[in-house]
Protein backbone atom coordinates (compact mmCIF):
# COMPACT_ATOMS: atom_id res chain seq x y z
CA UNK A 1 0.00 0.00 0.00
CA UNK A 2 2.95 2.22 1.00
CA UNK A 3 4.69 1.78 -2.38
CA UNK A 4 1.25 2.40 -4.21
CA UNK A 5 1.28 5.84 -2.73
CA UNK A 6 4.55 6.90 -3.26
CA UNK A 7 4.61 6.34 -6.89
CA UNK A 8 2.73 9.11 -7.95
CA UNK A 9 5.45 11.33 -6.22
CA UNK A 10 7.98 9.20 -7.51
CA UNK A 11 7.16 10.54 -10.78
CA UNK A 12 7.59 13.93 -10.21
CA UNK A 13 10.81 14.08 -7.80
CA UNK A 14 12.92 14.08 -10.68
CA UNK A 15 13.65 17.51 -10.90
CA UNK A 16 15.15 18.87 -7.84
CA UNK A 17 16.81 22.61 -8.16
CA UNK A 18 19.80 23.45 -5.65
CA UNK A 19 19.74 27.55 -4.94
CA UNK A 20 20.78 30.27 -3.56
CA UNK A 21 19.64 34.38 -3.32
CA UNK A 22 22.17 36.61 -4.52
CA UNK A 23 20.07 39.73 -2.48
CA UNK A 24 21.11 38.05 0.64
CA UNK A 25 24.64 37.41 0.04
CA UNK A 26 24.50 41.12 -0.37
CA UNK A 27 23.64 41.58 2.97
CA UNK A 28 26.34 39.54 4.10
CA UNK A 29 23.90 36.41 4.53
CA UNK A 30 25.07 33.33 3.19
CA UNK A 31 22.03 31.30 1.77
CA UNK A 32 21.20 27.99 0.34
CA UNK A 33 17.79 26.66 -0.71
CA UNK A 34 16.18 23.70 -2.54
CA UNK A 35 13.27 23.34 -4.83
CA UNK A 36 11.49 20.38 -5.27
CA UNK A 37 8.81 19.17 -8.54
CA UNK A 38 5.20 17.99 -6.21
CA UNK A 39 3.20 18.00 -9.28
CA UNK A 40 2.90 18.91 -12.54
CA UNK A 41 2.70 22.56 -11.91
CA UNK A 42 3.46 23.00 -7.88
CA UNK A 43 6.98 22.76 -6.22
CA UNK A 44 7.85 23.13 -2.65
CA UNK A 45 10.57 26.00 -2.31
CA UNK A 46 12.68 26.06 1.14
CA UNK A 47 15.52 28.30 1.91
CA UNK A 48 17.85 28.85 5.08
CA UNK A 49 19.94 32.04 5.78
CA UNK A 50 22.50 32.78 8.26
CA UNK A 51 24.57 35.74 9.21
CA UNK A 52 26.83 34.99 11.28
CA UNK A 53 29.42 38.06 11.43
CA UNK A 54 30.29 41.11 13.32
CA UNK A 55 31.11 44.65 11.90
CA UNK A 56 33.28 47.52 13.13
CA UNK A 57 30.52 48.83 15.69
CA UNK A 58 27.45 46.25 14.87
CA UNK A 59 27.03 42.48 15.85
CA UNK A 60 25.05 40.52 13.87
CA UNK A 61 23.54 36.83 14.33
CA UNK A 62 20.60 36.00 12.88
CA UNK A 63 19.20 32.99 11.02
CA UNK A 64 15.76 32.54 8.76
CA UNK A 65 14.12 29.48 6.98
CA UNK A 66 11.44 30.23 4.59
CA UNK A 67 9.65 27.66 2.95
CA UNK A 68 7.11 28.48 -0.39
CA UNK A 69 4.28 27.01 -2.31
CA UNK A 70 4.71 27.78 -5.92
CA UNK A 71 1.85 27.28 -8.81
CA UNK A 72 3.51 27.92 -11.94
CA UNK A 73 1.26 29.14 -14.96
CA UNK A 74 3.82 26.94 -17.10
CA UNK A 75 5.73 23.94 -16.77
CA UNK A 76 7.61 24.06 -13.22
CA UNK A 77 11.00 26.16 -12.43
CA UNK A 78 10.40 27.99 -15.76
CA UNK A 79 8.14 31.25 -16.49
CA UNK A 80 5.72 32.75 -13.94
CA UNK A 81 4.59 32.14 -10.89
CA UNK A 82 2.76 32.53 -7.54
CA UNK A 83 3.18 31.77 -4.25
CA UNK A 84 2.39 31.09 -0.68
CA UNK A 85 5.33 32.10 1.72
CA UNK A 86 6.03 31.67 5.64
CA UNK A 87 9.68 33.03 7.19
CA UNK A 88 10.53 31.90 10.89
CA UNK A 89 14.26 33.22 12.20
CA UNK A 90 15.86 34.55 15.15
CA UNK A 91 17.99 37.30 15.38
CA UNK A 92 20.50 38.66 17.81
CA UNK A 93 21.49 42.72 16.95
CA UNK A 94 24.03 45.43 18.38
CA UNK A 95 24.54 48.48 17.15
CA UNK A 96 26.04 51.74 18.74
CA UNK A 97 24.98 50.57 22.47
CA UNK A 98 21.59 48.95 21.42
CA UNK A 99 20.78 45.49 21.56
CA UNK A 100 17.82 43.74 20.43
CA UNK A 101 17.34 39.97 20.70
CA UNK A 102 14.19 38.38 19.30
CA UNK A 103 12.29 36.23 16.81
CA UNK A 104 10.29 36.97 13.57
CA UNK A 105 7.48 35.56 11.77
CA UNK A 106 5.89 36.04 8.62
CA UNK A 107 3.26 34.74 6.09
CA UNK A 108 2.75 36.32 3.08
CA UNK A 109 1.88 35.83 -1.09
CA UNK A 110 4.43 36.21 -3.80
CA UNK A 111 5.34 36.46 -7.22
CA UNK A 112 7.98 35.72 -9.36
CA UNK A 113 9.66 34.80 -12.68
CA UNK A 114 12.14 32.19 -13.38
CA UNK A 115 14.91 32.92 -16.65
CA UNK A 116 16.42 29.36 -18.33
CA UNK A 117 20.09 29.99 -18.74
CA UNK A 118 21.05 27.19 -20.27
CA UNK A 119 19.79 23.18 -19.72
CA UNK A 120 20.48 22.98 -15.62
CA UNK A 121 20.95 26.82 -15.05
CA UNK A 122 18.27 29.02 -13.93
CA UNK A 123 17.68 33.08 -12.85
CA UNK A 124 14.68 33.54 -10.48
CA UNK A 125 13.26 36.45 -9.53
CA UNK A 126 10.70 36.95 -6.93
CA UNK A 127 9.13 39.68 -4.04
CA UNK A 128 6.16 38.42 -1.57
CA UNK A 129 3.98 41.11 0.40
CA UNK A 130 2.73 40.06 3.36
CA UNK A 131 2.23 40.01 7.74
CA UNK A 132 5.62 40.32 9.42
CA UNK A 133 5.05 39.78 13.55
CA UNK A 134 8.13 40.57 15.48
CA UNK A 135 9.14 40.39 18.97
CA UNK A 136 12.40 41.03 21.00
CA UNK A 137 14.37 42.63 24.07
CA UNK A 138 15.57 45.60 23.58
CA UNK A 139 17.45 47.20 25.74
CA UNK A 140 20.79 49.75 25.89
CA UNK A 141 24.24 49.45 26.93
CA UNK A 142 24.56 48.85 30.83
CA UNK A 143 21.00 48.22 31.36
CA UNK A 144 20.02 44.74 32.77
CA UNK A 145 18.49 42.63 29.96
CA UNK A 146 14.83 41.75 30.41
CA UNK A 147 13.23 38.64 31.17
CA UNK A 148 10.96 38.37 28.17
CA UNK A 149 9.88 40.85 25.44
CA UNK A 150 9.20 44.30 25.52
CA UNK A 151 8.72 45.22 22.20
CA UNK A 152 6.11 43.59 19.71
CA UNK A 153 4.96 44.48 16.10
CA UNK A 154 2.81 43.79 13.57
CA UNK A 155 3.25 45.25 10.24
CA UNK A 156 2.81 44.46 6.43
CA UNK A 157 5.81 44.09 4.58
CA UNK A 158 7.74 42.33 2.18
CA UNK A 159 8.27 39.22 2.93
CA UNK A 160 10.56 37.78 0.19
CA UNK A 161 13.06 39.23 -2.40
CA UNK A 162 15.20 37.39 -4.22
CA UNK A 163 17.51 37.14 -7.64
CA UNK A 164 18.79 33.39 -7.24
CA UNK A 165 21.00 31.21 -9.42
CA UNK A 166 19.55 27.89 -9.34
CA UNK A 167 20.86 24.82 -10.64
CA UNK A 168 18.84 21.93 -11.59
CA UNK A 169 19.53 18.31 -10.75
CA UNK A 170 17.52 15.39 -13.01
Amino acid sequence: MAVLLVCPLMSFAQRVAVKTNVAHWATASPNVGMELVLGRRVTLDFGATVNPFRFRESKTHAYLLSPELRCWLGRPMAGHFLGVNASMGQYDLSWRGTNCNGDVFAAGLSYGYVFILGRRWNLETNIGLGWLRGRCKRWDDGQQVPGSPNVRKDFFAPTRVGVTISYIIK
